[in-house]
């Protein structure tokens, strides 16, 4: 399991977000609501993961990673990607070293969205 990120991967990539929508303001208000359901989510796979549960962890990561994709936030595409394949191979420690880059990848959803919204 390949914990370490692409250097070049996106926080998040415009072009596909703009094709969900084109205008800034249905852009900020979707990439705030994708921050705050992934904060629910975020609770639910680390209950998932404390519980030793790969099965939910590896249906909350997937769930994660969808929604991830239909955004363009490629950097939690890949580290939700990571936390599945894992939690499917019932690989909790890997997954559990995945699930700690989450925290740092929300902060810098959090700081783009508020850079795009100020702009």
């Amino acid at each position: 399991m390949n914990s370490m990120l692409q250097p070049n991967i996106n926080v998040i990539d415009f072009q596909v977000l703009s094709a969900c929508v084109a205008d800034k303001e249905g852009q900020i208000e979707i990439l705030r609501s994708f921050h705050n359901e992934n904060l629910d989510d975020i609770a639910d796979l680390n209950a998932a993961l404390a519980l030793s549960d790969g099965e939910a962890a590896a249906k909350t990561a997937h769930r994660m990673k969808g929604v991830s994709r239909m955004v363009g936030a490629q950097e939690m595409q890949e580290i939700c990607l990571q936390i599945e394949t894992a939690a499917k191979q019932n690989d909790l420690i890997a997954a559990m070293k995945s699930n700690s880059l989450l925290a740092d990848a929300m902060r810098r959803i959090e700081a783009l969205i508020t850079k795009h919204a100020s702009n």
